[in-house]
């Protein structure tokens, strides 16, 4: 109670700004939740402070917090599809190396993705609601990053296995191409699909695959 009494001003501006704030889209979001934690820093016990304060715009102020985390969770996964997409443009051997690297990365994008999708139609009703502009394409941007992500592994797999697949043993017994083919699918599954490029780059390492078989079986 004293600290309610000793923040009162502060709690009753922060309420008066956060209710009344105009949000034209996530920055606006992004910044206006900085402000509110800085404002609110100095409170040692939030929840028994803001239980004094009746204009506190508790959901407003839950659901602002609650959507900059989502969309900088979803935001820096997308980042990350991107940061390790660039780097592959430089490597030439890829699969030993980036091939375990992007699997916790697309796991993150699924997890991460699935959950929000989950709550997605109470969620838009509620940012709507509450004047909360969530971004919702960061979803279709992350899904085409990983696509691209995909079509470069794709690419660079086909220049580096190209001279070593026929001296590889049977395909389906090579671990590496196996996790990479999973890989593949469950791009394919969480993107919704593959561009036209990569569909062309897969029919040749589909190609490559069955050719190195048969060779096998003909030996």
């Amino acid at each position: 109670a004293e600290e309610a009494v000793l923040h009162r001003e502060r709690i009753e501006y922060l309420a008066k700004w956060v209710a009344s704030a105009r949000l034209s889209d996530m920055s606006d979001a992004e910044v206006l939740c900085a402000w509110l934690e800085e404002g609110l820093s100095p409170l040692t016990d939030e929840v028994q402070v803001l239980r004094h304060c009746p204009a506190w715009p508790e959901r407003r102020v839950d659901s602002l917090r609650e959507a900059v985390s989502n969309y900088k969770g979803l935001r820096n996964i997308h980042r990350d599809v991107q940061c390790v997409t660039a780097a592959l443009h430089k490597e030439a051997i890829i699969l030993d190396i980036y091939l375990p690297r992007v699997q916790p990365l697309l796991q993150r994008a699924e997890d991460k993705t699935n959950e929000l999708q989950r709550m997605r139609e109470k969620d838009e009703k509620k940012y709507r609601d509450l004047g909360i502009p969530f971004d919702w394409s960061i979803y279709h941007r992350l899904k085409m990053a990983m696509n691209e992500l995909a079509g470069m592994i794709l690419k660079k797999a086909l220049e580096e296995i190209a001279s070593e697949l026929p001296g590889m043993g049977k395909p389906e017994e090579q671990p590496v191409l196996v996790s990479l083919v999973a890989f593949l699918f469950r791009v394919y599954k969480f993107a919704g699909g593959f561009h036209p490029e990569i569909i062309a780059d897969f029919e040749k390492f589909d190609k490559m695959v069955t050719d190195a078989s048969e060779c096998l079986e003909n030996d």
